[in-house]
C-alpha cells in the first residue's frame, strides 16, 4: 500500500512539473505573439489620421487658425532664452 502511494506521489510530482513547464512554454509563446500583434496594431493605427472636430474651421494653412480660448497671459522669463543650436557646442 505504501509503495503504491509513493509511486503515485512521484507520478503526480512528475506530471505537475510537466504541466507547469508546458504552461510556461505556452505563456512565453503567447507573449511573443502578443508583441507581434501589438506592433502590427500600432503600425496600422499610425496610418489612421485624427478626426477633425466639426467646430474646427478648415483653412489653407496655419495662418488661418482661429483662437477660441486663451488661458492667462504668456509667461515672459526674466532671462534670455538660448536657441537650441547653442546647445552641444563648446
Amino acid at each position: 500500500m505504501h509503495a503504491w502511494q509513493r509511486a503515485t506521489r512521484k507520478r503526480l510530482k512528475k506530471l505537475k512539473a510537466e504541466v507547469e513547464q508546458n504552461n510556461a512554454d505556452r505563456l512565453k509563446a503567447l507573449e511573443e505573439e502578443t508583441e507581434v500583434i501589438s506592433a502590427r496594431i500600432k503600425e496600422i493605427m499610425m496610418t489612421i489620421p485624427n478626426i477633425i472636430d466639426d467646430v474646427v474651421p478648415i483653412g489653407k494653412d496655419d495662418t488661418e487658425n482661429v483662437e477660441r480660448k486663451k488661458f492667462g497671459e504668456p509667461a515672459v522669463p526674466e532671462y534670455e532664452i538660448p536657441y537650441h543650436r547653442h546647445y552641444g557646442k563648446p
